[in-house]
């Protein structure tokens, strides 16, 4: 999705999936958001075009805001083990 807002895929790649285009005001929760089509089946949710821009719409602004895939890679990983971490430190979880 990062490559997607970069211009770096290919055209049957940036027909998938569509920006959402709001109004001139942006807020953290519209930032580089993907429209996500609506789908009937399950068979439809497993479909590329159904979840990427779920999980893509789900990520914070900051790892959003990466401009090189690499960096981007780091920040996902250091994002999953810090929510790991903080789980394995909750004591209420249980």
């Amino acid at each position: 999705m990062l490559k997607h807002f970069a211009n770096k895929t290919p055209v049957y790649m940036k027909e998938l999936f569509e920006t959402v285009e709001g109004t001139n005001v942006r807020t953290r929760n519209s930032f580089l958001k993907l429209r996500q089509p609506s789908v009937k089946t399950n068979f439809g949710k497993k479909a590329l075009f159904y979840t990427a821009p779920a999980l893509w719409n789900k990520l914070s602004c900051d790892l959003k805001q990466n401009k090189s895939v690499n960096s981007f890679k780091h920040a996902i990983k250091r994002n999953l083990f810090e929510k790991l971490d903080m789980k394995e430190k909750d004591i209420y979880l249980f």
